[in-house]
C-alpha cells in the first residue's frame, strides 16, 4: 500500500480499512502501513532522524490495537482445522518413531523402573537406622537418587514425542 502517495496510506492507518476496502487486511500490511504513514507525518512536522524509534512506538500500538480482534477472530475460525493437522501430524511422528525406538525406549523404561524400585527398596531397610543416626549422607542421596529417576522417566516422556533436544536438555 505504499504505492500510493504518504497521505493516502496515512488516510488507511487511521481507520484500518483503504478507501472502504479490506477489513481484514493483514497484520502485516496494517502494521506497515501504520508505521509507514505516522513516520511520514512526523517528517512532515518536521521531526529529526534520531525521533525514529518513538515515531515507531507510537505507530506500533495503533497497529497492534486495531488487529488484535481480526487476529483473534481469524485464530477462532481456524483453530479446530489447525489443530487437526498438527494432531495428525504429531501423531504420525510418534507412530514413525515407535516403530523404529520402541524396543529401546521400552529397555529404557525397564531400566529406570528398575533404578526406581531399587533405590526405594535399600531407603525402606535402612531408613531407621538413617534416621535414628541423623544420617545427612543418606538423606542426601536418597533425594538424589529420587531426582535421577524423575529426570530419567521425564527424559523417556519427551524421546517418543520427539523431543530429543529437550531430552538431552534434561540430563
Amino acid at each position: 500500500m505504499v504505492h500510493g502517495n504518504a497521505r493516502d496510506t496515512t488516510a488507511a492507518s487511521e481507520d484500518g480499512v483503504a478507501n472502504g476496502g479490506d477489513v481484514h487486511q493483514s497484520f502485516d500490511d496494517s502494521f506497515w502501513d501504520t508505521l509507514v504513514g505516522r513516520a511520514y507525518e512526523y517528517y512532515l512536522e518536521g521531526a529529526a532522524f534520531e525521533q525514529a524509534e518513538e515515531i515507531a512506538q507510537k505507530a506500533v500500538s495503533p497497529a497492534i490495537d486495531r488487529q488484535s480482534d481480526s487476529v483473534l477472530t481469524s485464530l477462532n475460525q481456524t483453530q479446530p482445522q489447525m489443530l487437526r493437522a498438527h494432531r495428525r501430524a504429531d501423531a504420525h511422528l510418534r507412530r514413525r518413531l515407535r516403530e523404529h525406538w520402541e524396543p529401546a525406549l521400552d529397555s529404557q523404561y525397564a531400566m529406570i523402573a528398575a533404578a526406581e524400585e531399587c533405590g526405594s527398596e535399600y531407603d525402606h531397610r535402612h531408613v531407621d537406622v538413617a534416621v535414628a543416626a541423623n544420617d545427612a549422607v543418606f538423606e542426601a542421596l536418597t533425594r538424589l537418587h529420587a531426582c535421577a529417576c524423575r529426570i530419567a522417566f521425564e527424559i523417556h516422556t519427551l524421546l517418543p514425542r520427539g523431543s530429543s533436544r529437550a531430552a538431552t536438555g534434561r540430563a
